[in-house]
């Protein structure tokens, strides 16, 4: 009994572990730094294919942490075909150059990349078939800080 026990689990651990989801991957701005106006903030992130749930669009925001303002929306990515003989799955890119303008508020900005996903659910809710289209979001965040005054110009105070 205790043999068929530890069969089931393990059993059902490798099976959720082989169920994958694509993946959001943020590569700026870089996690907590720390920006002034007219400073550029590069704005970069991939969506991987990876498994079962697709995610099919993405897009992304800023907004002023504490007050939850959208200071402003980036276009949604654009998504390429990936095939470099290793596997030819999809991916989407995303680049966006943003100029902090001199009247923001200084304080903690996050950055929110939205996908929209896809995947297989049970249509009577009892993980068994038939299955159908289930739709639901993934989120990723970065949180930087954007003080009032350039690095320069705090320096010449010191």
């Amino acid at each position: 009994m205790m043999f068929k026990t530890a069969s089931l689990l393990i059993s059902c651990l490798v099976a959720i572990t082989m169920v994958m989801a694509d993946q959001i991957l943020i590569y700026g701005p870089p996690k907590n730094a720390v920006y002034s106006p007219n400073d550029i903030v590069d704005i970069r992130y991939t969506v991987r294919a990876m498994g079962m749930t697709k995610i099919w669009s993405a897009a992304a925001k800023l907004t002023q942490t504490e007050s939850n303002t959208i200071i402003e929306s980036f276009p949604k990515a654009e998504w390429t075909s990936e095939n470099n003989g290793k596997s030819s799955g999809k991916k989407a890119t995303a680049h966006k150059s943003w100029i902090v303008p001199a009247d923001i508020p200084e304080g903690n900005y996050t950055l929110t990349i939205v996908g929209k996903s896809t995947h297989p659910c049970s249509k009577n809710n009892d993980g068994k078939a038939p299955f159908q289209p289930c739709q639901e979001e993934v989120t990723r965040e970065r949180t930087f800080y954007i003080q009032s005054r350039s690095a320069a110009a705090i320096e010449e105070e010191q």
